[in-house]
């Protein structure tokens, strides 16, 4: 059997492969990163994110995921708790498939986000607060050679009251239901 490590260029060619596939392997992965931010927030957004949310209320938002930086409508407002969980979630994942730091240029996410049905109310000494989020959402990861871009988006609708009386204490008076939240109850006769 004939020994191909010793021929001449074996090494190079071996050497040319393993970089290539790496390459690959990196592509692959920050390919992952953008499309996963997008699913996150659609999917599994942060209470405090959903509380800045219905605070600002709908129009366009911008994540600057590397330098912790949130602007709505252009202007700058105070940063969402996401941009430091992903920024730290990313370096973990590129430490564990040795991808280097200094690669990524810059990590973003834009989110269109639709409030509506904002509501509070009380129940047994707490209020409450929901609201229906339509997000949609655009990453983009900026590398020494490409970008990546992930799109997703959805509609669901969550609970946030916590989150906002820790940020920006008691609710507005106009999210706040009638009646101490209770609907009246239509008067239900027997027919006969």
């Amino acid at each position: 059997m004939e020994d191909y490590s010793r021929r001449r260029g074996a090494r190079g060619t071996y050497r040319a492969r393993v970089e290539v596939g790496t390459l690959i392997l990196r592509r692959k992965v920050i390919q992952d990163f953008a499309n996963l931010f997008c699913q996150r927030f659609v999917d599994l957004p942060s209470g405090y994110d959903l509380a800045s949310l219905a605070h600002y209320g709908s129009g366009e938002y911008r994540l600057d995921i590397l330098n912790g930086r949130t602007s709505f409508k252009g202007l700058p407002i105070p940063k969402f708790q996401t941009c430091d969980e992903y920024k730290d979630w990313m370096f973990v994942q590129m430490g564990k498939h040795h991808i280097a730091r200094d690669g990524i240029v810059a990590a973003s996410l834009n989110v269109v986000a639709k409030i509506d049905m904002i509501r509070a109310w009380p129940s047994y000494g707490h209020t409450f607060a929901s609201a229906h989020f339509s997000l949609g959402c655009e990453s983009e990861i900026k590398t020494d050679e490409r970008s990546y871009l992930g799109k997703m988006a959805g509609k669901r609708e969550w609970g946030f009251n916590w989150y906002y009386e820790r940020l920006y204490g008691d609710f507005p008076t106009s999210w706040l239901a009638p009646n101490d939240g209770r609907q009246a109850q239509p008067e239900i006769r027997n027919r006969r």
